[in-house]
């Protein structure tokens, strides 16, 4: 009826349709632009004229009509003509972590936590928060990689490197020029098999280390049976031959495949110096705990810098022609156990007969 009595001045009347009493006014974007919520780098608009709120603890990058950038830190309202927003990413870093930015112009920096930051792309190609690392005892060490100071100064050639490492404890963070050396060793898979390249780690723990292996062999009957084993080692990472332990660890790519090869061969030859029936009994034991039947690998250890101080023998696991074999085998000696019982009590009640 407004409207009508308005016909005149259609204006007006779309004024009065705009601010109906009991209908606030609404925005052409929805509450939920700004909202409770904050916006990450996936909210990006084209702003013909209006404008936006970056509310605390957002950062937004702005490109008016000239495209000339800037960097909105809230809490702030800004209002914008022909001007493309786009929300930023925020990255957090506890104090055992550390933000590592690449920036546009190719140079890198490592911001140690607690810190806070907003991945501009403007200016930051690459922004990932990093866990420090964590060395606890004195035997826990990093390698590190990082070019000469002559290099560096330009006497040297390019890409010439120096090695140091660093030990704790301590919480360390790498400079950006540092490249950590990677560890890859072998060890047992998520089904206890022995694989190439499965161990791979930053932080050498050194000290008395356990190895547990498991190891195929043959008898000297052709048996076919597999022995368990815990190896006690030394991996000495500080105090006196730390340094010459280390050199000798980074020259050899996998020591624990290197090691691994030379307890075959020394199993190979003890397995052959029994019989199948051996394994049972003490002298297979006592044995398969003698330092002195694994020379090839206490050979290839100390080849990587680590001493072999002990070897426990925890069982075998025999094959299912072997376990056939040993159950035949028992089952023969109870049935012999019973027939000698049998005939101790035949003659227990022979006896008795003759008393009578």
């Amino acid at each position: 009826a407004r409207c009508l009595l308005m016909a005149s001045s259609p204006t007006l009347c779309a004024a009065s349709r705009r601010t109906r009493p009991g209908k606030p006014e609404q925005s052409r974007h929805s509450r939920r632009d700004m909202g409770v919520e904050f916006r990450t780098g996936t909210y990006h608009r084209y702003i013909r004229i209006g404008k936006r709120t970056v509310k605390d603890g957002e950062a937004a990058a702005v490109w008016n009509m000239n495209g000339v950038h800037t960097e909105v830190v809230g809490p702030k309202r800004i209002w914008m003509f022909f001007t493309t927003i786009r929300f930023l990413d925020q990255h957090i870093a506890t104090p055992e972590q550390y933000i590592s930015i690449r920036f546009k112009d190719g140079h890198l920096e490592n911001v140690k936590g607690p810190a806070k930051m907003y991945r501009n792309p403007v200016y930051h190609d690459v922004v990932n928060v990093m866990d420090a690392f964590k060395l606890l005892t004195s035997n826990d060490i990093v390698v590190i990689f990082r070019e000469s100071a002559d290099a560096a100064r330009g006497a040297g050639r390019s890409g010439n490197l120096v090695r140091t490492s660093v030990s704790g404890p301590a919480l360390y963070v790498p400079a950006p020029e540092d490249v950590v050396h990677e560890f890859v060793w072998s060890g047992k898979d998520a089904n206890g098999v022995f694989t190439k390249g499965r161990n791979k780690f930053r932080v050498l723990h050194g000290g008395s280390k356990r190895w547990s292996i498991e190891v195929a062999i043959i008898t000297a009957d052709k048996a076919n049976t597999t022995i368990e084993l815990l190896i006690d080692y030394q991996l000495p990472t500080s105090g006196a031959g730390a340094a010459e332990a280390l050199d000798r660890l980074l020259g050899i790519a996998d020591p624990f495949d290197s090691m691994h090869t030379g307890l075959q061969t020394d199993l190979a030859r003890l397995g052959g110096s029994f019989s199948s029936a051996h394994l049972l009994q003490d002298s297979f034991r006592a044995a398969a705990e003698d330092l002195s039947r694994y020379p090839e690998l206490r050979l290839r250890a100390r080849a990587a810098g680590m001493e072999v101080e002990r070897v426990v023998y925890r069982g075998f696991q025999p094959s299912k022609a072997l376990a056939d074999t040993f159950d035949a085998e028992r089952k023969r000696e109870r049935d012999l156990a019973a027939k000698q019982q049998d005939a101790a009590r035949q003659i227990e009640v022979g006896r008795g007969h003759r008393g009578e």
